[in-house]
């Protein structure tokens, strides 16, 4: 919610307002930020010697289903 804020207003205090604010609603208390993994090291891909030497299919299914 602090974030959403800064987005928008800027003034003194502004963490401690949104902070007193959230205690007095159970329902805000209650949410979780969402937890991102870490990012790791990037690893090159490899690049294959000989054409079609690898070869990958992508198969679309279920794309009618709310019809």
């Amino acid at each position: 919610m602090l974030t959403m804020m800064n987005n928008f207003y800027c003034w003194l205090n502004l963490k401690k307002e949104v902070a007193k604010f959230v205690a007095r609603f159970l329902n805000y208390g209650k949410v979780k930020v969402e937890s991102k993994h870490l990012a790791s090291l990037l690893l090159p891909i490899l690049i294959p010697e000989w054409k079609w030497e690898v070869i990958s299919m992508d198969f679309v299914t279920g794309l009618n289903e709310d019809f």
